[in-house]
């Protein structure tokens, strides 16, 4: 879906385009077999015309039809999809604004950290209660279809997306995103049934409303055969 959308926002204007040099055509034959079934005389011929009519007529209409939804995808269903914005790219590319620190209860001038106050504990950028991933834990194994539960109550939300990568490899592959907080919830799925064996990380991002991305919450899995 996302792969669709991203081809339609991309060729757009050729798709159109090419619809109507088509429409064009079948429009034409629309109005020859109107012409040819009226000066029909012999019923073979009528017969002949509205066979011509209907294949044209089905044709042109299923062009209209293709076209009404090339517009309503880009201009309706894209812009709400932060996914199809985000494909497979370097970090450095994904993350082309400045990135911004979490906030936490830490410190005073000087570095001191405020008396009494605990911090959240971090690991991989996850932090508990803010930003993590909940229901799957380091270096866990899986075959098919991940349920990926977790939290992304971070101030100044904006959206979240989940992503894969591989161990040492800064290229990050956007499987899907949502625009809503999620507190120990589902927060989406991923099917890794094509995926070859091996190790892989999944990170969980969330973008501000300035369209800041924050430090992501990393966690290393294992993908295994059935």
């Amino acid at each position: 879906m996302i792969e669709t959308l991203r081809f339609l926002t991309r060729y757009e204007v050729w798709i159109y385009i090419l619809a109507g040099g088509i429409g064009l055509i079948y429009l034409r034959k629309v109005f020859q077999a109107l012409e040819d079934r009226r000066a029909a005389v012999f019923g073979l011929e009528r017969e002949n015309a509205n066979r011509q009519l209907a294949s044209s007529g089905s044709i042109l209409g299923l062009l209209i039809l293709l076209a009404v939804g090339e517009f309503v995808l880009v201009t309706f269903v894209s812009p709400f999809l932060p996914e199809v914005k985000a494909m497979p790219t370097p970090t450095l590319d994904v993350l082309a604004t400045p990135t911004i620190t979490l906030p936490s209860n830490s410190s005073l001038a000087g570095g001191q950290s405020t008396p009494g106050t605990p911090e959240p504990a971090v690991s991989n950028g996850c932090i508990p209660g803010q930003l993590e991933i909940t229901n799957i834990t380091p270096g866990q194994e899986f075959s098919d279809t991940i349920r990926i539960e977790g939290t992304t109550n971070v101030p100044g939300f904006g959206f979240y997306k989940y992503e894969y990568g591989q161990p040492g490899l800064d290229n990050w592959v956007t499987i899907a995103a949502g625009n809503e907080i999620k507190i120990d919830a589902e927060i989406g799925a991923w099917n890794i049934s094509q995926l070859p064996q091996g190790d892989y990380e999944l990170r969980l991002v969330v973008v501000n409303q300035q369209n800041e991305s924050m430090p992501p919450c990393v966690i290393p899995i294992r993908v295994v055969s059935n």
